[in-house]
């Protein structure tokens, strides 16, 4: 009898705890696509660059608790970052990341406000139309789609933006799509 209690922890149990906790910790980071924003409401002196269309062509992110590393598959999420402050991240029909046993899949779009100072970016609101799945070793778990509000490094270069998170092992990479 014990021994199948044990079965049964080990094969639903840990799965579904593991799921719930990567869930949390994913839903607090997910994708990260941040832009600029001075109270004014006009771009920062310096980082017009980043106002325009930009595809996200690479992103890693440390699976919280493991040894595994998401890594973008496909396209990424096309992102625009608009002078005044305000943009928006479309999924679509869905973007994936995976790494190991564990698979992100996002859908929908997130419209946003944010801010940049010296260099670091920070979501100030959201709202998301869209969702996420989040599938650990074949278990999905169903999350709303929402963006870290946590300050990103960001560093822009001619048709190429960067955003890093050493915290959270984090690295994206987005190539100019339109202005």
């Amino acid at each position: 009898m014990q021994s199948q209690r044990w079965a049964w922890t080990y094969r639903y149990a840990v799965p579904m705890f593991v799921t719930a906790l990567i869930a949390v910790l994913l839903t607090s980071s997910a994708l990260v696509a941040v832009l600029v924003f001075e109270r004014s409401g006009a771009a920062v002196a310096g980082e017009e660059c980043l106002v325009g269309s930009w595809r996200t062509v690479s992103q890693q992110e440390a699976v919280p608790l493991t040894e595994q590393r998401l890594e973008l598959v496909g396209d990424g999420p096309v992102v625009e970052y608009r002078a005044d402050g305000t943009g928006i991240s479309d999924h679509g029909s869905g973007t994936r990341q995976a790494g190991g046993q564990v698979v992100l899949e996002m859908r929908g779009h997130v419209e946003f406000e944010y801010e940049a100072v010296d260099g670091t970016f920070r979501y100030l609101s959201q709202t998301a139309d869209g969702g996420a799945t989040i599938t650990v070793s074949g278990i999905p778990l169903e999350q709303p789609l929402r963006y870290v509000d946590e300050p990103f490094a960001y560093q822009c270069e001619g048709d190429t933006l960067e955003f890093t998170h050493e915290d959270r092992d984090y690295r994206a990479e987005l190539a100019r799509a339109g202005p």
